[in-house]
């Protein structure tokens, strides 16, 4: 009787056993595996093969790079750490520019608001002027165009562009779940 032969090939490991007469009733008629027998002798033979995902490979395989490469494990550990603070450090390039680009945005909305009731006071100290000096043409202008200041500034108060919604959204819903807290 032999003894088991592992082969490996690059991604997959195939193994034969051959055990005489025995053989394992699992293996038998299993997609798996496939038999061949020849006089006395029975040969099992299947394949099978492993993945991972992630950053870190199973233990297993760090012993197999170790024992290759002695301090391949401690590199691969410091290579992982690197690959995460950097990560880290982006995201929070990322969250701080969102940041800035929020707190000029809110900036430039008060900036507005500010031009719009200093314009509306100028139109309706205008229109004030002129009602005391008798222009009722000159004050009813000076009405209209107050009046149509605040309507173009209410106008223009609508829901942020959709392409600034729909590239963070998890920020977005980080701000939802603030805003209904309040």
């Amino acid at each position: 009787m032999n003894s088991p032969e592992p082969k490996s090939s690059q991604g997959d490991s195939t193994k034969e056993l051959i055990t005489g007469n025995e053989v394992d009733a699992g293996l038998v008629g299993s997609d798996e595996a496939s038999e061949s027998s020849t006089g006395q002798d029975t040969v099992i033979k299947f394949q099978s093969t492993s993945e991972f995902s992630g950053p870190l490979p199973p233990p297993a395989l760090f012993a197999h790079y170790e024992s290759i490469l002695s301090g391949s494990a401690e590199r691969i550990f410091r290579m992982t750490e690197k690959q995460l603070d950097h990560s880290i450090d982006l995201e929070k390039a990322e969250a701080s520019a969102n940041r800035r680009l929020l707190d000029a945005q809110i900036a430039t909305a008060a900036r507005a608001q500010w031009f719009t009731f200093v314009l509306v006071l100028v139109f309706l100290a205008l229109a004030a002027y002129a009602l005391y000096k008798g222009q009722t043409l000159t004050t009813a202008g000076a009405g209209l165009a107050a009046l149509a200041t605040i309507a173009y500034a209410l106008r223009g108060q609508k829901a942020p562009p959709d392409e600034y919604q729909s590239s963070s959204s998890d920020v977005d819903t980080a701000d939802a779940s603030t805003d209904n807290d309040r």
